[in-house]
């Protein structure tokens, strides 16, 4: 049985389109792993230094995700699920700082243990968050990363919990 929820999530991660399906993806393992939520977040690329892979503004609802570091990865070309399984990563441990927690060692354990549970301990989410991005992305380490200061680009259809209205 566990092993069929560790298929089913895999593929459904595999079979995300753009950053809003992983987002959503990651906010529902999240609610079920320990039962918190928010909603209203919205996305934005920026480039910024290569040590910076992405960054949530405190009591804000925005995050921020390295476009630099994002684009040296996609020309890897190592495929989508490796591309998703990133951008997991990322987005899930800044949804959870915004979450409130804000140790970055007990959030890299709970992201961890949640990963783990939903897509195995092998699973790529698993090894990025337990070795770091470089164990799975080793060519990254070669890579000169420099950010071209584009400034902001904002993800339409990000966080789809916030339902917008005319009144």
């Amino acid at each position: 049985m566990v092993d069929k929820l560790k298929y089913y999530y895999i593929e459904k991660l595999n079979s995300c389109n753009n950053f809003g399906d992983i987002f959503e993806l990651g906010r529902e393992i999240i609610y079920k792993a320990i039962k918190a939520r928010r909603a209203g977040l919205s996305l934005y690329l920026q480039d910024l230094d290569e040590y910076v892979l992405a960054y949530h503004i405190v009591g804000s609802n925005t995050i921020v995700i390295n476009r630099a570091v994002l684009e040296a990865i996609y020309s890897l070309n190592k495929g989508k699920e490796y591309v998703n399984s990133y951008i997991f990563v990322v987005l899930t441990h800044e949804y959870l700082h915004s979450l409130g927690i804000f140790s970055e060692k007990l959030l890299r354990k709970v992201q961890y243990e949640i990963c783990k549970e939903y897509f195995g301990e092998d699973h790529l989410t698993t090894k990025m968050i337990d070795k770091g991005i470089f164990e799975v992305f080793p060519e990254l380490a070669n890579m000169k990363i420099k950010p071209r200061n584009r400034g902001y680009e904002i993800i339409r259809d990000f966080d789809r919990s916030s339902v917008s209205y005319i009144s």
